[in-house]
């Protein structure tokens, strides 16, 4: 069977929220049930609006597109859990494309149509939606002139920036997500939470593009090499100088070609890459915390569980105990 499915009563949740005509109230709407099970959810948090949509078709259901309008100009920090999906604007030739784990920033100008085709059964994805306003005078906190810049002078539907979401921001999805407060602690809850994430998105997003650097076809795939090289041995890892010299790149070339191409340092893809993996062996149970440590590659155990909760907020232990885990 194949359906096209009107999102009309999400648009109008949306802009009614966003004009705060149901402050603080979270806004409901479900998809027919000859469809599948699934949700949009809009509520305003503060100075912006949160939006939910999950969305799992039934498997003998082929959703040939949903059709989505937009009544208001607004700048959307996206960020997409579960699913793919790929859009046109407008009518445009363009496709952008949303892909599992990826988070946008991007602007929409009002009296946009949004035509999206859902490429597997299942989509989970968030937004936090802003004014122009709003989104600059949180951005002049992170000191990037250029994206200030581009959201300033901003005309028509753009991508700004587009990242992969991090083990943090999963985390901080997933605790956001899992309300365990009811009554008058639920909502309190939830909108200090997403003020966290929000944050953290925003930061992450806004990070200076501080290497004027240009990478020929080759330079990727030397680069592409490195990554890879980096993470086989995570007890032993190749130094820089080991690391330029195995991919045939100097060792600036590969400090800066590597922050260009891939949005962040060498020493920061070592660690998410670890952090992953401890996370991963912690929810096992099979591993003492100490042998976690060391075969992510830390001899010294305090260090391991100091970058843990540098990364995740909790202690290995603590998280242990809680059993507060998602699924990456």
């Amino acid at each position: 069977m194949s359906f096209k499915l009107h999102m009309n009563e999400f648009n109008e949740l949306f802009s009614n929220t966003q004009k705060k005509t149901e402050k603080n109230i979270p806004l409901q709407k479900s998809i027919p049930t000859k469809l599948g099970v699934g949700h949009a959810k809009v509520q305003f948090i503060n100075d912006m609006v949160f939006t939910e949509q999950y969305l799992e078709f039934s498997n003998d259901v082929e959703l040939s597109s949903i059709e989505h309008h937009n009544d208001l100009a607004q700048y959307a920090i996206m960020f997409v859990v579960e699913g793919e999906s790929s859009f046109q604007v407008n009518n445009q030739n363009k496709e952008y494309q949303l892909q599992k784990n990826s988070l946008i920033l991007c602007s929409a100008n009002d009296r946009q149509t949004y035509k999206i085709n859902i490429k597997k059964n299942r989509l989970q994805q968030y937004s936090f939606n802003f004014d122009q306003d709003t989104l600059l005078k949180h951005l002049i906190e992170f000191d990037d002139p250029q994206l200030i810049k581009q959201v300033h002078n901003s005309q028509q539907f753009d991508f700004f920036r587009q990242i992969k979401l991090s083990p943090t921001h999963h985390y901080l999805i997933d605790k956001m997500i899992k309300n365990p407060y009811n009554g008058s602690l639920k909502n309190i809850y939830f909108e200090s939470c997403a003020n966290e994430l929000m944050i953290t998105l925003l930061r992450d997003l806004s990070t200076k593009k501080v290497y004027e650097l240009i990478l020929s076809d080759e330079d990727k795939v030397r680069l592409h090499k490195a990554k890879k090289i980096l993470l086989q041995d995570l007890q032993n890892p190749p130094t820089i100088e080991v690391l330029a010299k195995k991919v045939a790149l100097n060792q600036d070339k590969l400090k800066k070609g590597f922050k260009l191409l891939f949005n962040t340092t060498i020493f920061n893809t070592l660690t998410q890459e670890r952090m992953k993996i401890a996370y991963e062996s912690l929810k096992r149970n099979d591993l003492s915390i100490t042998e976690i440590g060391h075969k992510t590659g830390y001899i010294n155990v305090s260090n391991f569980i100091s970058v843990f909760k540098k990364q995740f907020g909790k202690t290995p232990g603590q998280m242990r105990k809680e059993r507060s885990f998602y699924h990456f």
